[in-house]
This record gives C-alpha cells, structure tokens and sequence, in this order.
C-alpha cells in the first residue's frame, strides 16, 4: 500500500525533474525577466535552478535525508517570486516550468504553493533527528500547516480559473 508520505515524495519528485527537464531541453532565460533577473545573470541563474531542480528530485527519489527540506526551500522561492511579481501587477506570466505557455499568476501562485505544501508534508517525516516518539508528534503537526498550505493553494487555483472563465465569457462574441 503507498502511504502518503510515498505519493507527496513522487509527486514532488516528478514536478522538480519535469520543470528541471524542461528548462534543461529549452535553455532560454527570458522567463527570468519579470522577476527581476538582471540580463547578464540569467543564464547562470537558469543554470543553478537547473541543476537544483533535478538534483533535488533525484534526491527524494534515492530517499536522501534533507532531500525534502531543500524542496520546501524551493517551493518557498517559488512562492515568494511569484507573490512578489503578482503584487507588482503581473497578471500572466511565463513561469518557466513545464514548457513555455503563459499562464494567470494566480494560477502559478496556487500551484506554487500547493508544491510547497506537498513538500511541507514530507519534510518532517525525511530527517532522521525526528525517528522518536516525541518528534514524531511533532512532525504530525506540520499536517494541519500543510492543509492549511493546499487549501490556499487550492482557493488561488480555483480563483485563477474563476477569473478565466468570467474575462474568456466577457471576450466571446456573442
């Protein structure tokens, strides 16, 4: 039977090694403009991502301590760059993960952080300093901040769709 430490471990695993892929086989660094990447430092920006995105999914699937730590750091990035170029009024954005489409900030925010919160619930459950009993409790307690993570996730998601489908109608000639 998978446990779901298992299927948030795969899931996080693949997205890593599918956005690292992706930006490994396009090699293109624009996507790094609006966040504010300066010109000259987007190459090896792009490299760096790069190589923690698929170093760390490799890592959580050879099972390597620490593996999901580095993912919730990531996912932190993530959220935090997304939260910061969607405060400053971008609306549609090429994120630069799973390919080149464009898509609603709100859409890659609540994706963002419904990675993270997949990698908050593993997180704990990684590091062998929490194997007692006690630790365990307390890693039972990163559950609720995990939901609580996926519901805000979830409510971005469903908002970013909401808001597609009233401007798409708005747009449709009648």
């Amino acid at each position: 039977m998978l446990s779901l430490d298992l299927i948030a471990r795969l899931v996080v695993a693949v997205a890593l090694l599918w956005a690292g892929v992706s930006k490994l086989l396009s090699r293109d660094s624009s996507f790094l403009g609006p966040y504010g990447v300066p010109v000259r430092w987007r190459g090896p920006a792009l490299a760096a991502l790069t190589g923690v995105e698929l170093a760390t999914g490799v890592l959580l699937l050879a099972g390597v301590e620490g593996a999901a730590v580095a993912a919730v750091g990531l996912g932190a990035v993530f959220v935090a760059a997304l939260a910061s170029v969607r405060a400053r009024g971008v609306r549609r954005l090429r994120c630069g993960c799973f390919g080149a489409n464009e898509r609603s900030t709100n859409l890659l925010l609540g994706r963002a952080v419904l990675f993270t919160s997949a990698a908050v619930l593993i997180a704990p459950l990684t590091v062998g300093a929490l194997a007692d009993a006690t630790s365990i409790s307390a890693a039972l307690g990163v559950v609720p901040v995990a939901l609580a993570l996926a519901a805000v996730g979830l409510a971005a998601v469903t908002r970013a769709q909401t808001t597609f489908a009233i401007s798409s109608s708005r747009s449709s000639p009648q």
